[in-house]
């Protein structure tokens, strides 16, 4: 018997040795994920934003200019530090601040979707440019000697803006820019809509 256990303990011992060795040399090695790797994917944001709709004779006079509160969301995909596909959706809220024609009540909603151009100035800051495609509409009820006048407005057309963002962890940051909306001009008006926004984003 012991000259069967002691070759069977010595062959045993082998091959736990054989298998410690192996499991040390096929053991797999943790590498650190790079910064440009943690700045792709999904991202969401929310921004404070100041719309504003002017309708303006081309000498300069206003006819009508709305100043807006409103609350944006924005929705990305990073590809890669340097391009990104954006969507956003626009809100007003409260009273605006207006200047010529009185509606009694008036809201508008924006939406966009923009490519996103990015040139990174430093490991926590980068600008910015958007250009895509906006459409807004503008409602509400014009008081005219007396009599409530419903109105309705939506306009579609290219839109561009830009902005820089600051990068306060792997996941937060805060961003600012400006944006057109609808810029057009006829014989006799000049009409924008545009807005600058304050936001916060998350990076997944």
């Amino acid at each position: 018997m012991k000259k069967i256990v002691l070759p069977l303990i010595a062959v045993i011992s082998m091959s736990s040795f054989g298998f410690a060795a192996s499991a040390a040399a096929t053991e797999p090695t943790v590498t650190e994920e790079s910064s440009e790797d943690k700045d792709e994917g999904l991202y969401l944001g929310l921004s404070y934003t100041r719309p504003s709709y002017d309708i303006d004779y081309l000498n300069g006079r206003t006819i009508t200019e709305m100043d807006f509160n409103a609350l944006s969301l924005q929705v990305g995909y990073k590809f890669n530090p340097y391009i990104s596909v954006e969507g956003r959706y626009t809100m007003t809220f409260g009273d605006p601040g207006i200047e010529g024609l009185e509606p009694i009540d008036v809201d508008m909603t924006i939406w966009g979707i923009y490519v996103k151009p990015t040139y990174p100035l430093g490991p926590e800051f980068d600008i910015y440019a958007l250009l895509g495609y906006a459409g807004t509409n503008t409602s509400g009820h014009f008081d005219i000697g007396g009599t409530s006048t419903p109105f309705s407005v939506d306009e579609s057309s290219f839109s561009w803006g830009f902005g820089g963002r600051y990068i306060l962890t792997e996941e937060f940051s805060v961003y600012a820019d400006y944006l057109m909306y609808h810029d057009e001009s006829s014989l006799l008006f000049d009409h924008v809509v545009d807005s600058i926004n304050f936001g916060i984003a998350y990076q997944f």
